[in-house]
């Protein structure tokens, strides 16, 4: 008898001690995503942004229907805006994907001060095992550019320009800016997910082609309470390395820690060669892109060609950041595709 209950306890002990050294899952979002702007050469087309983002426990589409602002004799006569739709569902323990969330509305930018309401934006929760159906509204606001010109004085533009300004080196001081305000995102579909709000700005240089982010998160979740989030760095757009015709978005997002953690996180500085792959607490990932033919804009009297769409794949990974705050981080991304992607 004594021996089969040291047998039952040894026993007992390798599997804790298995199921402890399992490691968790990563907290990784893929993502998947179309772009189609014919917008860019005709203001009365709509563009269409399709986005997927799918992770260990959700797995949503978003579908993005966007009108450019445009002008009659110096008046914006039709402001910008986006109806948002698609769905998303739970994955079960047994890989089966059951139906979790519906999206509709949509928002517009005022022509004055390019403030966004994305108040008319809402998730509906449907009934799923014990969880009710319910529905939950986008809170906040952001701040875009009315139509197709750069803008935007912020603390992070002047920052900005003043890095890439060092011996007068710029020579493109148009701007671009996403700012967050309260912009709160719902749960996307899980009961312990109460959602993020956020608050910051993303800043495009056209001199350098990149997009420099400064962010902060409140996520309250069950069991745990509201905790914050801060992040920032940079996602520049760069043609990939031997593989002609693609181009990529490289996301560094790093947080306060032992490290120096201040302005020059924008710019991704490093001290040695070893810096280069360090593993750093923040968010991080690549967005491979395929871009389609050339098209000719203008942007502050500037022309340019810029490609009229786009297919992209790729993924964000958190280090020492829940999935739910990544996931939340891909959505703000996706609700902007239309400033992220196309002007």
């Amino acid at each position: 008898m004594k021996t089969t209950i040291i047998l039952t306890a040894a026993m007992s002990a390798v599997a804790f001690a298995a199921a402890a050294q399992t490691p968790p899952k990563p907290a990784k979002v893929d993502i998947k995503l179309v772009a189609d702007m014919p917008s860019l050469t005709n203001a009365t087309k709509k563009d269409l942004f399709t986005a997927e983002l799918s992770d260990s426990a959700i797995a949503g589409k978003f579908e993005l229907s966007c009108q450019a602002g445009r002008t009659s004799y110096g008046v914006i006569n039709v402001e910008r805006g986006c109806q948002v739709g698609g769905n998303g569902s739970v994955l079960a323990p047994d890989g089966r994907k059951l139906p979790r969330t519906q999206y509709k509305g949509g928002f517009s930018v005022a022509t004055g001060d390019g403030s966004t309401d994305v108040t008319k934006m809402e998730i509906s929760y449907l009934a799923l095992g014990k969880a009710p159906a319910a529905s939950e509204r986008f809170k906040g606001s952001l701040n875009l550019k009315p139509q197709l010109n750069s803008g935007g004085v912020t603390a992070l533009r002047t920052e900005v320009l003043k890095k890439l300004g060092a011996g007068g080196s710029v020579i493109d001081e148009r701007t671009d800016t996403i700012k967050l305000n309260r912009f709160y995102v719902p749960s996307a579909g899980l009961p312990s997910d109460k959602g993020c709000y956020w608050n910051g700005t993303l800043l495009w240089a056209y001199q350098t082609e990149t997009w420099y982010i400064d962010v902060a998160a409140m996520c309250d979740e069950q069991g745990v309470g509201a905790k914050e989030y801060k992040f920032k760095g940079n996602m520049p757009w760069t043609d990939s390395p031997g593989e002609e015709g693609k181009q990529q978005l490289d996301l560094t997002l790093t947080m306060p820690g032992k490290d120096s953690f201040g302005d020059e996180a924008l710019f991704a500085s490093q001290t040695g060669d070893t810096d280069l792959f360090a593993s750093v607490d923040g968010i991080s990932g690549q967005i491979l892109l395929v871009p389609g033919a050339d098209v000719k804009v203008k942007v502050d009297g500037v022309e340019d060609e810029v490609p009229g769409s786009y297919e992209g794949t790729g993924s964000f990974t958190g280090t020492s950041v829940p999935l739910n705050v990544v996931r939340s981080f891909a959505t703000v991304l996706t609700i902007n595709l239309s400033s992220l992607l196309g002007g």
